[in-house]
């Protein structure tokens, strides 16, 4: 198998990093418009990833986050990978 074959690794739970209930301060759009966000690292491969809650959900850091396909308690989906600038 070649890298360029090689399956993408999905992490199964993460761990809360940081939970923004207004998203990030540096955002331009409307507070209105704006989703919380949640900064994590996944349990596996050590991945930064940046999460969406689903409404009205909060966590608190430290706290494990199931990710993986399926249902989600408490992720509505995943942004992608969070680049280390926006910790």
């Amino acid at each position: 198998m070649t890298p360029e074959e090689k399956p993408r690794q999905r992490e199964e739970q993460a761990f809360v990093l940081d939970f923004l209930p207004n998203g990030y301060v540096f955002d331009t759009r409307p507070s209105h418009v704006k989703t919380p966000i949640i900064q994590a690292l996944g349990k596996t491969s050590f991945m930064l990833l940046e999460l969406v809650p689903k409404k009205g959900v909060f966590v608190q850091p430290h706290e494990a986050v199931y990710i993986g396909e399926g249902k989600r308690e408490k992720i509505h989906h995943i942004n992608g990978r969070l680049a280390p600038s926006k910790l």
